[in-house]
Order: structure tokens, then C-alpha cells, then sequence
């Protein structure tokens, strides 16, 4: 008997191996079709004003331009910016390296920012759908927002005689129509002065004392790496 059901056993085990095979390439094609269908959302800063510094902190104005680069609508769209105190110090002629402190914005520091301003957290409204703008493929969503940094860390950069390098942080979290997970992106940009506005000939930044550095007078550049999921 044992010899008469071995064969129907390897049949039935091979069976379930193509059946196993054939849901799994569903599930990669489906996975495929998803990347390839879903939103991605990106997102460029400019200054909108001056650089201020004054008795309660810096602050600027940045202006935020946010696209849909894929193929459906984004929903629940959520954004805010932020700005975190990096700077430097007075450069050791003997290693050449310049001193630093604050806060750098590597891709962990930069999701904590996000996490603590709320905007990586799925919070449902009383309809049980998550709040938010709502951007079509190739469609952009434009404002302007106002960043300041608080004045205590300007106050310690100054007393330690260090540059500021302030870095603007724009974080998003939005939904794909294709699943019930959100998806998230953060990317930073990091202001210099110029010219007689530049705090320090090797590495820049911005003296972190009162007044006020022109739009002109500034420079915005990425930094760090931006995140997509």
C-alpha cells in the first residue's frame, strides 16, 4: 500500500509547491503594479524673506512647492517645516576640522522631528479616513510657512563664539489608494550666508547675532539625505 500512495503524495506535494509558486508571482506582480501605479510625493523649498534674528529666536520664511510625481491621487496629505540650530565652531588649526554642536540632520534626527510634530501619526477622523489635502498625479501644493529657531540655542552659539547653520526640515506623510499604510517623506535644506554674511571663510553659516541677513544675501541648499518610503 505504501508503494501505491507515494506517487500521489509527491503529485499532491508538487501540486501544492506550483500552487505556492503561482500566488507568490500574483503577489509580486501586484506589488509591482502597485510601485508603479502609486503617488510619490517630493518636495522643494525656496526663502520667501529675510533672515532675522532677534530677541526671541531666528526665524524666515521658506516657501514650499509639494508634487505628486506618480501615477495616482495622493490623500490625506500632511506637511509642516521646522527648523533645527546646527552649527559649528572655530576651526582646529592643528586637525583642521572644524568643532561642532546642535543638532545634524541625519536621517534618524530628521524622523524624530517628523514624529515630534505629529506628522507621521495615522490619526483617523470621526469618519474613520485620515485628514489631510488630497494631490493628483503632476499636481503641486504650494504654501509658505514661517520656521524659527527659539532663542536659548542662539544665545549658546553666541557665548561659544560658533556659527549657526540653521536646516529647515519639511516633513510629509500622506495615503496610496492601493493600501492602508502611510507613506512618508522628509527632506532638509540648509541656509548660509554670503559675503560679508558668511560667518566662517572655510565652512560658512551665519553669525548667530542680531539683525537681519537679505533673501539675497543667503544661500538654500539641500543637505543631508531625503527619505521616501
Amino acid at each position: 500500500m505504501r508503494k501505491v500512495y507515494e506517487p500521489v503524495v509527491s503529485q499532491a506535494r508538487s501540486a501544492e509547491e506550483q500552487v505556492k509558486a503561482a500566488i507568490k508571482s500574483v503577489e509580486l506582480a501586484q506589488q509591482a503594479f502597485e510601485v508603479g501605479q502609486r503617488p510619490w510625493l517630493s518636495a522643494q523649498l525656496s526663502l520667501a524673506g529675510d533672515l532675522t534674528i532677534g530677541p526671541t529666536g531666528l526665524e524666515v520664511s521658506v516657501k514650499y512647492s509639494i508634487k505628486n510625481n506618480g501615477n495616482t491621487v495622493a490623500t490625506g496629505v500632511q506637511r509642516k517645516l521646522a527648523m533645527t540650530p546646527f552649527y559649528f565652531g572655530g576651526y582646529d588649526t592643528a586637525s583642521n576640522k572644524p568643532g561642532s554642536g546642535g543638532t545634524p540632520v541625519g536621517l534618524d534626527a530628521a524622523e524624530r522631528k517628523c514624529k515630534d510634530l505629529g506628522v507621521l501619526e495615522d490619526l483617523l477622523d470621526e469618519a474613520g479616513a485620515l485628514p489631510g489635502d488630497a494631490i493628483f498625479p503632476a499636481e503641486m501644493l504650494e504654501g509658505t510657512y514661517t520656521v524659527t529657531i527659539p532663542s536659548d540655542p542662539i544665545k549658546k552659539a553666541r557665548a561659544a563664539e560658533m556659527a549657526l547653520f540653521p536646516a529647515v526640515l519639511v516633513c510629509m506623510r500622506y495615503r496610496s489608494p492601493f493600501d492602508k499604510r502611510s507613506h512618508k517623506t522628509f527632506v532638509s535644506y540648509g541656509i548660509s550666508g554670503l559675503g560679508k554674511y558668511r560667518a566662517n571663510p572655510f565652512t560658512g553659516g551665519i553669525d548667530p547675532v542680531p539683525g537681519t541677513v537679505p533673501m539675497s544675501s543667503l544661500s538654500f541648499d539641500r543637505v543631508g539625505n531625503a527619505y521616501a518610503d
